[in-house]
């Protein structure tokens, strides 16, 4: 009985860009500070009905408040590419992206120590860093890679004291500028040690001076550390390229680090080698002060080696480390969290008392982000010094509703005691994913962010998606004898909408193009071609969320997006559970299939974006449908055939850049509705009953505040629960600071109605050209406004335009001589006003229309534009394209004619303009065409034309010295009379 999906319901053109770009994860500073900004101006408003709840966290050692000078966002980072000890104890740590601008953060006694300033006046901030780093008592050096921001290539000297940029750098290297794979940094004797994996380079560089002594040629290095006696031991790169199809990568699950590591003297002669055991790959070097060289190592071993005798004939002395790391152990064992149970090494470091440090992000080195960072330290006794954990990226979490002690995200396991105080209710306590068990799971090939705990006739499933949606990973989890133990989640079904275009596969194996359903026909967990199902269009289909309700139904929104004809979001799907296969896994088929479609099943709403069902809400089950314009719909005893809504709900949107708000996902549990909003970073809370506003959620200092949380990004961003003592549980995605945010309400015995905000008073109205423009007065206590038109009096009405936050709009597209009746309506956060008193209105012809698509056109396309005149315009009129017009007139005279565009280029110059030619006379150039927003929005502007009684020839577009800019023209009109 709770679900949550993405608010939005995107046009098919836009949701095609958005999958181009679903796995770009990373987004400026700048845009996060823009956010901000409009969080905190949203903020102060205030609440208008105050809950009494708390606000905790979960999945990082900090909470984010930062209670130090200059301590904002403090956070472990989201991941851990390289550490550097110093003797004093310090570690310095380095990663290719962290949302919260701690790429490098330095760490004491198990304490994050390094400087961060609020993010508006930060001279540290930033998002960008790498693989490696290393530091000395003045300067830390960063390396960057391709994945950062910020420092792009080579390495970053940053001041030590507070990590700003030195003024300083590394200076004489001719590689080291350009290099992407800054893989290893060291210091030793005075020197600094610098591998350049896509150069096939080590720079040594002084320590004092920063000035190049030498550059060594050694293939691929990767990971380095020297000895005593100033060899060089150098791990080396697998440069094979990952699976990919035209270069867009699908498994990220391959390897890195080779087994060797080479030993060369200060010249770069190669004096011997060591090879790990049989499938070992070098994540990390480290070579202490007694002299051993540790080793770590991301293969199936998930230990350290260590190696001594370095300067004659090193040999393996001892390993630290379980064997096996987190994938040791029998079946009760297999997947938890311990000392000594590494899980993807991706550093190791000891202080000048051999303390040992080792970093782990559940993947090993270069594999990226998403499985969480681990920072540990032991002593020589092998004891735990201190643990500190930055576990969630882009990652929404669930829980257990039937043990209500579990949470889950995709790749963790939690246990929580909710009588502990905030941010230590919840214990770290397994991973669910075994990359060497099953290798081809989706969530270690790429990375899975959204969680639902779902439990089917008493088995319980986890069930992931991606950030962007298209695809929906099952698994399964099996305690018995013959299974991995009560932890390890096993691949079992999958839902996916298919290769986009034949590139942009999910899946490591999977049919070339097209949706498909998978089975684990054989229980083995792996992914083989015989076990897809495919409809018989095998082509891709586009949508954006997945739920799976209690009965085991799979719901799924389902449109055509790959190419034209392109449909809005109109069809949902529901795959009928067919029971379970002998393994124990949901079975699922196409045969069994049932499809809703937007508009006919689901009165009063235009589109379906996310839907989710609870059988047991109502006789026949109760349907919730987010869709139309920002709007959730509550539909009684769907299955007995109801279409008719017992509620809508409007959900508030606001594209105001000053005071934005932007609904991203909703979830529902017993008696409420939870909204959550990417800014302001609000979830606003309705009643289940009748859809009215309960009040809002707010992050609290404790945990941020709101100018520290960070966009919500995700189809599926929260989720809520109704707990055994009354109380409500909502877990939030908090990507900013590497958490998730825990907020717990216990609702009153009655809540306090708050009323709807006031109409819109002294609407008028002005008709032109296919065009109505409408003015207003605000409404009390309104955030946006609706405005509704219908032909008839009285209605009904439809809205034509909503989340507008100024008082006037302009309704385009309509039909001259037609008479429209508008009302206008406020809209906020509390609920949705009366509607203004009926306006009627007729638009009224400026001349005589000619359609941009009748014309006679040269090398320029015909485009769909439902805002223009006849439903279409013609586009991107570039250089050498032309369209011609045959223009009757009553009488020789001066014309004020005007040119309707669409322009969604900035305003910035060079603006667009376009060539005219009447008559083959003169070349001449239009006024500069307005800037109207969006390219299926038309303006206009007008030039003044000589002509001739009867024919004319209009000719836009040439010759190519006269057309700046790529115009998209919807119809010029031509006045019926020359002006006078």
């Amino acid at each position: 009985m709770r679900a949550q999906y993405t608010l939005i319901p995107l046009t098919a053109a836009f949701l095609l860009s958005f999958q181009i770009t679903a796995n770009a994860q990373q987004r400026s500073a700048a845009s996060e500070q823009k956010a901000q900004a409009a969080t905190q101006a949203a903020d102060a408003s205030g609440d208008p009905n105050t809950l009494d709840y708390t606000t905790s966290w979960i999945g990082n050692t900090y909470p984010g408040n930062g209670t130090e000078p200059n301590h904002a966002l403090q956070h472990v980072p989201l991941d851990v590419d390289g550490i550097y000890a110093t003797p004093d104890g310090k570690i310095y740590s380095n990663t290719t992206w962290d949302e919260g601008g701690r790429p490098v953060s330095i760490f004491k006694e198990g304490k994050l120590i390094s400087p961060l300033n609020a993010l508006n006046n930060s001279p540290n901030f930033q998002n960008g860093g790498g693989d490696a780093v290393a530091a000395d008592e003045r300067y830390i050096y960063k390396g960057n890679s391709a994945n950062g921001t910020d420092g792009g290539q080579g390495i970053s000297v940053l001041n030590a004291s507070d990590l700003t940029g030195a003024s300083v750098s590394l200076t004489g290297s001719s590689t080291l500028p350009k290099s992407y794979e800054v893989n290893g940094i060291t210091i030793a004797d005075g020197k600094i040690y610098v591998a350049e994996g896509d150069e096939n380079v080590v720079d040594v560089f002084d320590q004092k001076t920063l000035g190049l002594i030498r550059s060594l040629s050694i293939l691929a290095p990767a990971r380095i550390a020297v000895d005593q006696q100033g060899g060089i031991w150098v791990s080396e790169n697998d440069n094979t390229p990952l699976p990919n199809l035209d270069g867009i990568v699908f498994n990220y699950n391959t390897d890195y680090g080779l087994s060797t590591i080479r030993h060369f003297d200060c010249a770069g002669k190669l004096i011997n080698t060591i090879t790990l055991p049989e499938g070992g790959e070098v994540s990390a070097l480290w070579i202490d002060n007694l002299g051993f060289l540790l080793v770590g190592d991301e293969g199936p071993d998930q230990n350290i080696k260590v190696y001594g005798n370095l300067l004659s004939a090193p040999f393996l002395v001892r390993t630290l480390g379980v064997k096996g790391g987190v994938y040791a152990g029998n079946k009760d064992q297999r997947g938890t969290i311990g000392p000594w149970r590494f899980r993807g090494i991706t550093g190791i470091a000891t202080d000048s008392l051999n303390n040992l440090y080792v970093s782990q992000n559940g993947w090993g080195y270069a594999h990226g982000n998403g499985h969480g960072t681990q920072l540990q330290s032991y002593n020589i006794f092998g004891e735990t010094n201190w643990s500190v954990d930055g576990l969630e990226f882009v990652t929404t979490m669930d829980m257990d509703q039937h043990t209500q002690r579990d949470i889950y995200d995709p790749y963790h396991h939690f246990k929580v005691d909710f009588s502990r105080p905030a941010g230590q209710e919840a214990t770290y306590v397994a991973d669910t994913v075994d990359r060497f068990r099953y290798p081809d799971d989706v969530r270690i090939t790429g990375i899975s962010s959204t969680t639902q705990i779902q439990y089917i006739e008493g088995k319980k499933f986890l069930l992931v998606g991606p950030q962007s949606g298209g695809y929906m990973a099952i698994y399964r989890f099996d305690d018995s004898a013959s299974g991995p133990g009560k932890e390890i989640a096993i691949p079992c079904a999958a839902f996916d909408y298919g290769a986009f275009q034949g590139k942009y596969q999910d899946f490591d194996v999977q049919p070339d193009n097209g949706e498909f359903i998978w089975r684990d026909l054989n229980g083995d967990g792996k992914l083989q071609l015989d076990e897809f199902l495919e409809p018989p269009n095998d082509l891709h289909r586009d949508g954006g969320t997945f739920w799976m309700d209690s009965n085991g139904d799979v719901w799924q929104v389902n449109y055509q997006a790959e190419y034209p004809p392109y449909e809005n979001s109109i069809h949902l799907r529901r795959y009928l559970f067919q029971g379970f296969d002998s393994y124990g896994a949901p079975i699922y088929d196409f045969n069994h299939m049932v499809v809703y479609d937007a508009p006919n099943d689901f009165q009063g709403l235009t589109s379906v974006g996310s839907a989710i069902f609870d059988p047991q809400e109502t006789d026949g089950g109760t349907l919730y449908v987010y869709g139309g314009t920002n709007q959730i719909a509550r539909y009684d005893h769907w299955d007995k055939g109801n279409r008719t809504p017992k509620w809508i709900l409007n959900v508030p949107f606001d594209p105001d850049p000053n005071n934005t708000w932007s609904p991203e996902s909703f979830t529902q549990d017993r008696k409420y509705v939870f909204v959550d909003f990417n800014t302001p970073h609000y979830t606003l809370i309705y009643s289940t009953t009748d859809g009215s506003y309960v009040g809002r959620f707010t992050p609290g200092t404790d945990v941020g505040g709101l100018p520290n949380i960070g966009n919500d990004d995700e189809w599926q961003s929260i989720r809520a629960h109704h707990l055994k003592n009354g109380e409500y549980l909502l877990l939030k995605e908090e990507d900013y600071q590497a958490k998730q945010l825990l907020f717990k309400w216990t609702p009153p015995s009655t809540l306090t109605k708050i009323s709807a905000p006031a109409p819109p008073t002294s609407v008028t109205a002005v008709p032109a050209d296919e065009q109505v423009t409408l003015s207003w007065t605000g409404g009390a206590g309104a955030l946006v406004y609706t405005v509704s038109r219908s032909t008839t009096k009285g209605g009904p009405y439809t809205a034509v335009d909503s989340g507008i936050y100024q008082t006037n709009v302009t309704d385009l597209g309509l039909t001259n001589g037609t008479t429209y009746y508008y009302v206008v309506s406020s809209l906020s956060e509390t609920g949705t006003s009366i509607n203004s008193p009926e306006l009627e209105v007729t638009p009224v012809a400026y001349g005589k229309t000619y359609e941009a698509e009748d014309s006679v056109i040269s090398g320029a396309n015909i485009y769909p534009c439902p805002l223009c005149s006849g439903g279409a315009l013609v586009g991107y009129l570039v250089p050498g394209t032309s369209m011609t017009f045959t223009v009757t007139v009553p009488a020789t005279g001066a014309y004020a004619i005007r040119i309707y565009d669409c322009n969604g280029d900035s305003t910035t110059p060079p603006a667009d303009t376009i060539g005219i030619k009447i008559n083959d006379g003169a070349q001449g150039v239009s006024p500069v065409l307005p800037f109207t927003g969006t390219y299926s929005t038309p303006g206009y502007v007008t030039f003044n034309a000589s002509l001739s009684q009867g024919k004319n020839a209009i000719v836009l577009g040439d010759p190519s010295t006269f057309t700046n800019g790529s115009p998209n023209i919807d119809r010029i009109v031509v006045p019926t009379a020359p002006s006078p």
